[in-house]
Protein backbone atom coordinates (compact mmCIF):
# COMPACT_ATOMS: atom_id res chain seq x y z
CA UNK A 1 0.00 0.00 0.00
CA UNK A 2 1.21 3.59 -1.05
CA UNK A 3 0.51 5.95 2.21
CA UNK A 4 0.05 9.27 0.59
CA UNK A 5 -1.70 10.80 3.35
CA UNK A 6 -2.38 10.13 7.12
CA UNK A 7 -5.75 10.53 6.96
CA UNK A 8 -8.36 11.33 4.05
CA UNK A 9 -8.70 14.92 3.26
CA UNK A 10 -12.68 15.00 3.13
CA UNK A 11 -13.41 12.61 6.78
CA UNK A 12 -16.83 12.85 7.65
CA UNK A 13 -16.81 10.10 10.00
CA UNK A 14 -12.89 10.55 11.93
CA UNK A 15 -13.50 7.37 13.49
CA UNK A 16 -14.31 4.86 10.69
CA UNK A 17 -11.51 6.71 8.45
CA UNK A 18 -9.07 6.08 11.14
CA UNK A 19 -10.20 2.05 12.38
CA UNK A 20 -10.39 1.55 8.23
CA UNK A 21 -6.60 3.20 7.56
CA UNK A 22 -5.23 1.14 10.69
CA UNK A 23 -7.19 -2.29 9.41
CA UNK A 24 -5.34 -1.73 6.22
CA UNK A 25 -2.08 -1.13 7.20
CA UNK A 26 -2.60 -4.34 9.65
CA UNK A 27 -3.66 -6.60 6.94
CA UNK A 28 -0.80 -5.68 3.88
CA UNK A 29 2.23 -6.86 3.79
CA UNK A 30 4.35 -3.83 2.84
CA UNK A 31 3.76 -0.04 2.89
CA UNK A 32 6.06 2.32 0.36
CA UNK A 33 6.06 5.98 2.45
CA UNK A 34 7.53 9.16 0.45
CA UNK A 35 9.60 10.26 3.10
CA UNK A 36 11.34 9.27 6.77
CA UNK A 37 9.18 11.56 8.74
CA UNK A 38 5.80 10.43 6.83
CA UNK A 39 6.80 6.79 8.22
CA UNK A 40 7.39 7.89 12.04
CA UNK A 41 3.35 10.37 11.67
CA UNK A 42 1.91 6.84 10.64
CA UNK A 43 3.72 4.73 13.40
CA UNK A 44 2.94 7.86 16.04
CA UNK A 45 -0.97 7.86 14.52
CA UNK A 46 -1.64 4.01 13.76
CA UNK A 47 1.00 1.78 15.75
CA UNK A 48 3.15 -0.70 14.48
CA UNK A 49 3.82 -0.80 10.54
CA UNK A 50 4.41 -3.31 7.97
CA UNK A 51 7.96 -3.77 6.50
CA UNK A 52 7.99 -0.14 4.61
CA UNK A 53 9.79 1.24 1.82
CA UNK A 54 10.97 5.15 1.33
CA UNK A 55 10.10 6.57 -2.81
CA UNK A 56 10.60 10.22 -2.81
CA UNK A 57 7.88 11.57 -4.89
CA UNK A 58 9.54 12.14 -8.57
CA UNK A 59 10.80 15.32 -10.00
CA UNK A 60 9.70 16.70 -13.73
CA UNK A 61 13.15 18.91 -13.81
CA UNK A 62 13.94 17.98 -17.39
CA UNK A 63 10.98 17.37 -18.42
CA UNK A 64 9.98 20.80 -19.35
CA UNK A 65 11.14 23.40 -21.19
CA UNK A 66 13.18 26.57 -19.85
CA UNK A 67 11.03 28.79 -17.94
CA UNK A 68 9.65 32.27 -19.34
CA UNK A 69 10.55 34.92 -18.49
CA UNK A 70 7.71 36.73 -15.58
CA UNK A 71 6.70 39.73 -18.06
CA UNK A 72 6.31 37.18 -20.73
CA UNK A 73 4.15 34.81 -18.75
CA UNK A 74 2.08 37.74 -17.83
CA UNK A 75 1.30 38.70 -21.46
CA UNK A 76 0.97 35.02 -22.55
CA UNK A 77 -2.01 34.91 -19.20
CA UNK A 78 -3.17 38.30 -20.39
CA UNK A 79 -2.48 39.78 -16.56
CA UNK A 80 -1.20 43.16 -16.13
CA UNK A 81 2.76 43.76 -16.34
CA UNK A 82 2.51 45.08 -11.97
CA UNK A 83 0.57 43.58 -9.36
CA UNK A 84 0.28 40.36 -7.25
CA UNK A 85 -1.25 37.03 -8.69
CA UNK A 86 -2.49 34.20 -6.05
CA UNK A 87 -2.26 30.79 -8.08
CA UNK A 88 -4.17 27.45 -6.47
CA UNK A 89 -3.93 24.54 -7.71
CA UNK A 90 -6.11 21.44 -7.48
CA UNK A 91 -9.84 21.03 -6.47
CA UNK A 92 -11.19 24.10 -4.38
CA UNK A 93 -12.38 21.69 -0.99
CA UNK A 94 -13.72 23.43 2.05
CA UNK A 95 -10.62 21.87 3.95
CA UNK A 96 -8.13 24.14 1.99
CA UNK A 97 -9.16 27.36 3.83
CA UNK A 98 -8.99 29.00 0.24
CA UNK A 99 -11.56 31.94 1.85
CA UNK A 100 -8.62 32.17 5.06
CA UNK A 101 -6.69 32.78 1.93
CA UNK A 102 -8.09 35.29 0.11
CA UNK A 103 -8.40 37.21 3.02
CA UNK A 104 -4.43 36.95 3.68
CA UNK A 105 -3.77 37.94 -0.15
CA UNK A 106 -5.89 41.34 0.15
CA UNK A 107 -4.27 42.39 2.81
CA UNK A 108 -0.95 42.28 0.96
Amino acid sequence: WTAHNLQPHETYHADWAFRTYRGVLRRCDGLIVHSAAARTALEARYGNLPQSVIIPHGSYIGLYGAPRERQASREALGLPAEGKVLLCLGTLRPYKQIEALLDAFAQL
